[in-house]
C-alpha cells in the first residue's frame, strides 16, 4: 500500500490487523483486531478480547505513512501515533 485510497480499498469487514505501536494507548500494542465495518471516513474494529466495537477515523492523507502491509497515522494529540499491520484480508 502506498496511499490512503489504497488502504480504504483494502480494509473491509473481516480484515485482520495487528497493532504494532500505539503511543497513546500502549496497552493495545501487539493486539489483534478484526475490522467489522467500514465507512468513507473511518472503520470499526473489534479486539479479540473486547465486547464492543471501536471506531478509528481516517485523518488527513498527509498524516499517513505506508510501509508494505503496515501503515502509521498521527492521532493529532501531540506526537502520538498508531502503527497497524494488515495480517489477513478477505
Amino acid at each position: 500500500m502506498k496511499t490512503l485510497t489504497e488502504l480504504k480499498r483494502t480494509l473491509k469487514p473481516g480484515t485482520r490487523i495487528r497493532c504494532i505501536e500505539n503511543t497513546y494507548r500502549p496497552e493495545l500494542n501487539g493486539k489483534l483486531r478484526l475490522v467489522t465495518r467500514t465507512q468513507t471516513n473511518g472503520f470499526y474494529w473489534m479486539a479479540d478480547d473486547a465486547m464492543k466495537e471501536s471506531w478509528t477515523p481516517y485523518c488527513k492523507a498527509s498524516l499517513f505513512k505506508f510501509d508494505g502491509n503496515a501503515f502509521q497515522f498521527s492521532l493529532g494529540r501531540g506526537d502520538h501515533h498508531v502503527k497497524l499491520e494488515i495480517i489477513e484480508t478477505t
